[in-house]
């Protein structure tokens, strides 16, 4: 019994693993974090509004009370893309990760820098844009077909040989192995991915 108990360890992990691929988390943080950000920076142009009309306070004044505020008002946005960031980039522990590290994360990571420089230029209006390319890659990244298991999990795939039924691919009644439903997507249209 020990080996089933590791094997259903082994298994239980990597279906979590696949619950949600990173693609499927990122894409709905983005877009809450992108409602926060505009929001915050409604509130920046405000304070930027108000500063520039305080005839009390010299130009470098006004920079730098700008500055802080700024840093203030989108720490809760920098922290939360940073945490987004940590969770795509440790080492990818399946192909799909790395495939995605080699994409849509390289692409993440550079918008989250240049939404950063961006905010620290005073450039709101267009701060989110490149964060706004990479949501677009992702989600382009996430409408691929599905791929094959040992493309999202080759631990869940090596124990399609053991003791633990595996969907999808435990033996039929002739004792050949089921075939994955054909034009399977992730949406769960089964209709071909698009």
């Amino acid at each position: 019994f020990p080996e089933l108990v590791a094997q259903l360890g082994s298994f239980i992990g990597e279906l979590h693993r696949l619950t949600l691929l990173w693609e499927e988390r990122l894409l709905p943080a983005l877009h809450a974090l992108q409602a926060d950000a505009e929001a915050r920076v409604a509130r920046l142009r405000d304070e930027e509004a108000r500063v520039a009309a305080n005839e009390h306070l010299s130009p470098e004044d006004k920079g730098r009370l700008l500055a802080e505020r700024s840093a203030v008002i989108m720490a809760p946005v920098r922290t939360d893309l940073a945490a987004l960031l940590r969770t795509v980039s440790g080492r990818a522990a399946t192909p799909h990760e790395a495939a995605f590290q080699r994409g849509p994360g390289r692409s993440l990571r550079d918008a989250v820098a240049a939404f950063g420089d961006a905010i620290r230029r005073g450039e709101y209006a267009t701060s989110w844009a490149p964060l706004a390319a990479a949501q677009r890659e992702i989600a382009a990244f996430a409408k691929q077909s599905v791929p094959h298991l040992p493309h999202l999990s080759p631990r869940l795939a090596d124990l399609s040989g053991s003791r633990i039924p595996m969907p999808g691919l435990a033996p039929d009644s002739t004792g050949q192995q089921l075939p994955a439903p054909e034009g399977a997507s992730r949406d769960g249209g089964g209709g071909g991915g698009g």
